[in-house]
């Protein structure tokens, strides 16, 4: 695995997809977990049609829940993280689990870039492309959301979350295909959105790793701090 071709991608396009970045028994392991964490209520959160559950630290407590943070915070997902944070980082402290069905529908299915800066695992536990809800992107777009982080920072906060998704057309948004097993690691200035299933359905885990300089951050305003944390992305 070319460790600095990956981080070359991301900073060029946006993303970078990188075939089986799970064994065949690995795969298999996630599946199993992914069915059981995504059928406990109490990690639910709110969606429309399937199911989604967040992890976070405080719910590492039973043996399930480890185990699928540890597959999401190997040797490789550290060594990208490494070279691309110019600081000191936190390692997919958050994870997602997601279930899409026809019908699904949630805030992350309009076009938009992330109000906080993020660096985002993303493997498919299913075939997936167009027609089941592959992730789409708009590459090299997130140069234009990084000239906004930098010009105008103060515009950038989670109580003016519009501005993420009042978007110029910097190009075609692309469908991210994968096999299962594969990972899409991409940096969520770029603009993306979670694509709509007409067929099937979409298994998802993702990891959000960030600066930690980041999760310190109030964003809830703008202004020089978050200013002078963009910059350690760029």
């Amino acid at each position: 695995m070319d460790i600095a071709k990956i981080v070359s991608d991301i900073n060029n396009d946006g993303y970078s997809l990188v075939d089986s970045w799970f064994s065949l028994d690995e795969l298999n392991r996630l599946r199993d977990l992914f069915e059981i964490i995504i059928n406990d209520k109490s990690l639910n959160t709110e969606y429309s049609v399937g199911k989604t559950s967040r992890l976070l630290k405080e719910h590492e407590n039973t043996p399930e829940r480890l185990e699928l943070r540890r597959l999401m915070r190997g040797d490789k997902t550290k060594s990208i993280c490494d070279k691309f944070f110019k600081g000191d980082y936190k390692l997919n402290p958050d994870i997602f689990l997601a279930l899409d069905v026809v019908g699904s529908k949630h805030i992350a299915h309009d076009l938009h870039f992330d109000i906080i800066p993020t660096l985002k695992f993303f493997v498919y536990l299913t075939d997936t492309d167009a027609r089941n809800g592959a992730l789409r992107i708009v590459p090299g777009s997130q140069n234009w959301t990084q000239r906004l982080r930098l010009e105008h920072p103060e515009k950038l906060s989670l109580k003016n979350r519009d501005i993420s998704r009042h978007l110029p057309h910097l190009g075609d948004e692309v469908s991210i295909d994968g096999k299962a097993g594969d990972m899409i690691i991409f940096h969520t200035d770029v603009f993306h959105r979670t694509g709509d299933v007409s067929n099937g359905e979409r298994k998802i885990i993702r990891g959000h790793s960030r600066l930690i300089e980041t999760l310190e951050t109030d964003f809830d305003v703008g202004g020089s701090l978050l200013s002078r944390v963009f910059k350690k992305f760029f």
